[in-house]
């Protein structure tokens, strides 16, 4: 990889990830908006928000290791993101569910 495309690859991901800070913020306020049934759906948020902070880390030592050419180290952080990605996808899949059960709950008990 050339310098440029190795800053401009960091860089989407970087951005990525911003924009993934974006949807949890929004999330969070929506959340704290509504009466929902399960307490724990704030808490597994912030640790959303952590596990991104985690790959922001990542990030930044991928960038680091593309600068010097270390591949190994390139190549297990991007495993290392991927693998956070995949947690946070499936828990957050997980979340939905709930959430939407939840409204689906809330629904009922106005029509009661």
């Amino acid at each position: 990889m050339d310098n440029i495309s190795d800053d401009s690859s960091i860089l989407q991901l970087l951005n990525s990830l911003s924009a993934l800070d974006s949807t949890l913020q929004r999330a969070k306020t929506t959340i704290q908006t509504y009466e929902l049934s399960n307490p724990d759906i704030l808490l597994r948020i912030e640790k959303y928000e952590e596990i991104l902070q985690k790959q922001r880390e990542i990030a930044n030592s991928i960038h680091n290791h593309l600068k010097i050419k270390n591949w190994r180290e390139v190549h297990r952080g991007i495993s290392l993101i991927n693998g956070l990605s995949r947690l946070f996808r499936d828990d957050a899949q997980s979340l939905i569910y709930e959430a939407q059960g939840a409204k689906v709950i809330h629904i009922s008990h106005q029509a009661i």
